[in-house]
């Protein structure tokens, strides 16, 4: 996984000022396995920075996903979860309570020809199995 210093290395590099409520974001991110949503983040950064705003969560979440530094996970339920690590890899999500949960296993290098990319100029994937985790099992019980 990249580092804190990579990712704020990388976003100088492609010519984006680093803020110290960027720099909040990312590191609230980094290693975070919770998928967790932008309101989240915004809770989780404003109680280490009392003025930040959600739109700066939004417009940082936005500009990392644009450079492939955060996958966007658009799940059941509409709002969007964010997951540091972008290489391709397996999640779980609850249909029911909307619960996203890594795979800790390899996933394989797929590839598609020119024809079956339809046009397409692709940028990643992942691979979402869809259930109903333990929690909510118990309570359908």
């Amino acid at each position: 996984m990249v580092t804190v210093e990579e990712r704020i290395k990388e976003l100088k590099k492609r010519g984006f000022k680093m803020t110290p409520q960027r720099r909040a974001i990312i590191e609230a991110l980094h290693n975070d396995h919770t998928h967790p949503t932008a309101e989240d983040l915004y809770n989780k950064v404003k109680r280490m920075m009392p003025d930040i705003s959600l739109a700066t969560v939004y417009n940082t979440l936005e500009l990392l996903e644009k450079i492939g530094g955060v996958l966007k996970l658009e799940v059941i339920g509409g709002k969007a979860h964010y997951d540091p690590f972008t290489e391709p890899h397996i999640h779980l999500v609850c249909t029911m309570c909307g619960k996203i949960v890594d795979v800790e296993k390899p996933v394989p290098k797929i590839e598609l020809s020119e024809e079956e990319k339809q046009g397409f100029r692709l940028q990643g994937y992942n691979i979402v199995f869809y259930g109903i985790c333990p929690d909510c099992q118990r309570k359908l019980n």
